[in-house]
C-alpha cells in the first residue's frame, strides 16, 4: 500500500485528525486530514511543519519511537528515522492514543521499505541498455 493511501486510512481512525509524511529528499510533504475545513487543515499543516522542526532539534538523531507533545486538547506525535518523518495529530485522552506509537512506527517502516524497493528499480538499466547476450 502506498504511503498516501496509508495516510488516508490512518485519518479515518476516530481520534486522529491529521497525518503528515515527509522525506528529506522529497520536494513536498504528503498530508491527509479528517476534516474538509480549509482553515483547520491549514492550521494542521503549520503544526506539522513546526513539529517537524521540533523533531530536528537533536539534529542527526532519529526518533523511531516518537516524540509526543500535548497542546490543549490535541496531541502531536513525531516519528523520524533514516530521513523519513511522520507526524500524527490526535485527540488527547482518546482511546487511539494507545495505538499512536504503533501506527507511526509502522508507517515509518513502510516508507523505508518502499524507498528500498524503489531504489534498485531506479538503478536497473532500461532493457534497451542491456547488452545482447544471445
Amino acid at each position: 500500500m502506498k504511503i498516501q493511501n496509508r495516510l488516508r486510512e490512518i485519518v479515518n481512525h476516530d481520534g486522529i485528525s491529521f497525518a503528515y509524511y515527509h522525506h528529506k529528499d522529497a520536494a513536498a510533504p504528503m498530508t491527509a486530514s479528517s476534516t474538509e475545513d480549509e482553515e483547520t487543515r491549514r492550521q494542521n499543516i503549520v503544526i506539522a511543519l513546526q513539529s517537524e522542526k521540533l523533531g530536528e532539534v537533536a539534529e542527526g538523531v532519529d526518533h523511531p519511537e516518537g516524540l509526543r507533545v500535548l497542546i490543549g486538547d490535541q496531541g502531536i506525535a513525531v516519528f523520524r528515522s533514516q530521513g523519513h518523518c511522520v507526524i500524527l495529530v490526535y485527540l488527547k485522552g482518546h482511546s487511539i492514543v494507545k495505538s499512536i506509537q504503533r501506527l507511526g512506527r509502522r508507517l515509518i517502516q513502510q516508507a523505508i521499505k518502499e524507498a528500498l524497493t524503489a531504489a534498485p528499480a531506479a538503478n536497473t538499466p532500461a532493457p534497451d541498455a542491456l547488452p545482447d547476450l544471445l
